[in-house]
């Protein structure tokens, strides 16, 4: 299978997002996904205290 090149990058700064980083991904997923086109979802965390980082890293 080829690798589709990515016409579409969407980056998201996170801070302390922890309670709702897997319902953000799930509907920038679904949004994203429907465009039909190959994209790519980058997350910044900037140094979350919460456990942004460990739910995020589950996903």
């Amino acid at each position: 299978m080829r690798n589709k090149r990515i016409q579409l990058s969407v980056i998201i700064p996170i801070y302390n997002e922890g309670i709702l980083i897997t319902e953000l991904i799930e509907r920038l997923e679904k949004s994203v996904s429907s465009l039909g086109i190959p994209y790519e979802l980058i997350f910044i965390d900037d140094h979350s205290n919460d456990d942004t980082d460990l739910i995020f890293n589950k996903k």
